[in-house]
């Protein structure tokens, strides 16, 4: 084995994981603090940063238009505060849960589980279902779980992903084994940036009509 290592030199791999971004952080010189500089309505805005963190809020307008400069080894993240047009007295009872992978707190870098349940109020189990989810700012999508048994009749499929904004759909042709819940939607999100994020609401629809269920809004903290 040692002859071995000897004869063949070890390399280094670069893998493309966003990961390795978020945590590339650089050490700002002592009494020099971090500001985030940038153009809002054309006015310039300061915003100090407390350990590389600050806080700006914008209206969506205001967001689609801004320009920011980031100090060397400062990630930005945008949290989505509005709630969707929707009702929680809709069709369908919405619930959104989030946890990490290997228990306890939420830690930079870890996987996250978000899990989003969905039970129906009086309508038939058929047809297509839609589900619209924005993960919170600091978390990065990593891959939907799908059971391995194939136990279900059906499953739900990722149709679209835009930023931070993710949409399933599910075809019930058979609604037999559907006793007014539908499945759960579970996938994986990495955590990458620490700090206190909103927990969007999801939101589901019926494809031919029927109120917009969302679920309610919350927070989760991801631990440095």
């Amino acid at each position: 084995m040692a002859r071995y290592l000897i004869d063949n030199q070890g390399s280094t791999v670069i893998c493309d994981l966003e990961l390795l971004t978020y945590l590339n952080r650089t050490a700002q010189p002592k009494g020099n603090d971090s500001t985030l500089k940038g153009t809002v309505d054309g006015a310039a805005v300061e915003v100090p940063l407390n350990r590389g963190i600050g806080y700006l809020s914008l209206t969506k307008r205001q967001l689609d238009t801004a320009s920011f400069t980031l100090p060397e080894g400062i990630s930005l993240s945008a949290t989505y505060a509005d709630r969707p047009q929707g009702t929680a007295g809709g069709d369908f009872k919405v619930e959104k849960r989030v946890w990490s992978l290997l228990g306890g707190d939420v830690g930079q870098g870890a996987l996250a589980v978000v899990q989003i349940d969905v039970s129906a109020k009086n309508v038939p189990l058929d047809g297509i279902y839609e589900i619209t989810e924005t993960m919170p700012a600091g978390m990065r999508f990593v891959k939907l779980q799908t059971p391995d048994d194939n136990s279900r009749t059906a499953n739900w499929y990722v149709t679209g992903r835009e930023g931070q904004k993710i949409t399933f759909a599910l075809w019930i042709s058979d609604p037999k084994g559907f006793t007014g819940t539908l499945p759960s939607i579970t996938y994986t999100a990495r955590a990458v940036l620490p700090g206190e994020f909103i927990l969007p609401s999801a939101t589901v629809s019926r494809s031919g009509g029927g109120d917009l269920s969302v679920s309610e809004q919350g927070t989760v903290t991801i631990i440095k």
